[in-house]
């Protein structure tokens, strides 16, 4: 069973590209290109983006456990 954080819930701001207004876990889940963009190519993310690739580093590392 995967654990669920407590970022899980957090909500993109409403008009954010394809994603505003969805959570990051449905994000993580139905977004992986932009996932990937996260991991792969976002360097030093500030912000709501640092939260981001946070939660998507936490949720990847949960998953290879």
């Amino acid at each position: 069973m995967e654990k669920t954080s407590s970022e899980d819930d957090a909500v993109w701001p409403t008009g954010f590209m394809d994603v505003g207004g969805k959570s990051f876990r449905w994000v993580y889940t139905n977004k992986p290109v932009f996932v990937d963009f996260t991991l792969t190519e976002m360097k030093n993310a500030t912000k709501w983006f640092a939260r981001w690739k946070a939660y998507c580093c936490n949720k990847t590392k949960t998953k290879h456990d």
